[in-house]
Order: C-alpha cells, then structure tokens, then sequence
C-alpha cells in the first residue's frame, strides 16, 4: 500500500479514507488520504460472477451533494480491495468503527466481494469527505452476523481515546455513542483540537450485502446515515 500525503491549508484536520495515487499513469489503490495528516482506509476484491457489479448500488456525486448541502464533491478515487490500516491504530478494537472495508475486521465473516469510493471537494482544505462502500457476503446470515457483531465492537468502543499515526504526525480521536434505526447503525467521533471536525460513520445490512458510510465535516449531522439509507434503497 502506499501513503498519499494530500497537504491542507489547515493542519488540523485528519479524513478517514482513499488517495488517488499514480505512478507511470498506473492507479494505486489502497492509499491514505490525510488532511493535516491522518489515514483512514483504501478499498477492496472484484465480484464473483453473476453478481451485480457492487459499484452500481453507490451513489454518485450529484447525490452525495444533494445530501451534504454541497455542490462541487466529486469522485477522487475508488477501489476493489481491502484496505488494511491497522498498523497506524492504537486500538485494534475500534479500528472497524473509524474505518470503511478494513481487511482485519472483516476477515474470516464469509465476504466475498467489495466496493469502495471516496468523494471530495477538489480544493486543498475541503468541507467534507465521504466514503461509501458495499460489501457481499456469501449469505444473508453471514451479513447479518457481521452487522450483529459490529454494534457490539462499536459500543464497546464508545468513549474511548484511540490515536491514528501515520508515522510523520499522530491525531487523537474520541468515539461518541451509538444510534440504530432500520438496521442501519451510526456512530460519530471527533478529532481532538480538530474545532468541530468529526467523522460520522453509518453501517447497515440488507440481504447479503453490508453498507458502510463515512461522512466527515465539521460537525456532521445525520449525512452519514442519510447517505446509507439511499445506498441500501439500491440493493437488490
């Protein structure tokens, strides 16, 4: 994997999610995004045949805007693959309630397939970033039994400091309580000294698929679970 410092105007803010990277033209995936310097996920492993193309059920930007209140997020980058970040978490435990698609917390729950976007404001110090994923499962209780487990990690993780460290600068985050409604659970935390930045992150199920959403911002409110509601409306 490869690390994509992307330098802010304000070095504050740390986003959970995926650079676009080139080397040659060559698309690197898996990378990390960092504004004011901290990582959060890559993504993810192409569909198995004869099921539906995974990117199909995400949103695109026109709706992702519509939902922020913003006009100018667009897609910068997307992936097939699990990211695996858990060598810069200071808490193994929480690391799937910080993190879209990590390989260390969905190994071994029956996924098969994954796919992941990450949308953004084009200049430096943007107003928000989103990362959407859906993941396949081999059955509907495999799904379930992921979700299941995910509320009790998540809740468990409640309260807790957990430090993310990219190896050049280190940022402190803070894990706020849960909400679940229709399945789709949300949990928000916010970054030490970050004035208001926070990251809420939704996670549902529907049949044999898992949606996660990651929406950051200052203060974010319902964005995150706004967005996985429309993504599981899709899934079929």
């Amino acid at each position: 994997f490869v690390d994509c410092i992307v330098p802010r105007k304000e070095q504050r803010r740390v986003i959970a999610g995926l650079a676009v990277c080139s080397t040659a033209g060559l698309l690197l995936t898996g990378c990390v995004h960092t504004t004011g310097g901290t990582a959060v996920p890559g993504a993810r492993g192409a569909e198995p045949s004869g099921m539906p193309a995974l990117a199909n059920f995400l949103l695109d930007p026109a709706e992702v805007n519509l939902v922020l209140g913003s006009h100018d997020v667009e897609l910068v980058d997307s992936a097939d693959e699990m990211a695996d970040h858990s060598s810069q978490f200071t808490d193994s435990r929480c690391l799937g309630a910080l993190y879209n698609a990590e390989e260390d917390v969905y190994r071994g729950t029956g996924w098969t397939a994954v796919a992941d976007q990450v949308l953004t404001e084009p200049q430096d110090d943007s107003d928000h970033w989103v990362e959407q994923s859906v993941v396949a499962f081999e059955s509907h209780q495999h799904a379930t039994d992921f979700y299941d487990k995910s509320v009790q990690v998540w809740t468990d993780c409640i309260g807790r400091d957990v430090t993310v460290d990219n190896g050049e600068i280190q940022f402190h985050w803070r894990f706020e309580g849960i909400g679940i409604s229709d399945n789709v659970m949300s949990q928000t935390v916010r970054q030490e000294d970050g004035d208001g930045w926070a990251c809420e992150h939704a996670l549902g199920v529907k049949g044999s698929y898992i949606v996660e959403v990651s929406a950051c911002g200052n203060s974010p409110d319902g964005q995150a679970v706004l967005l996985a509601s429309r993504i599981i409306a899709n899934v079929q």
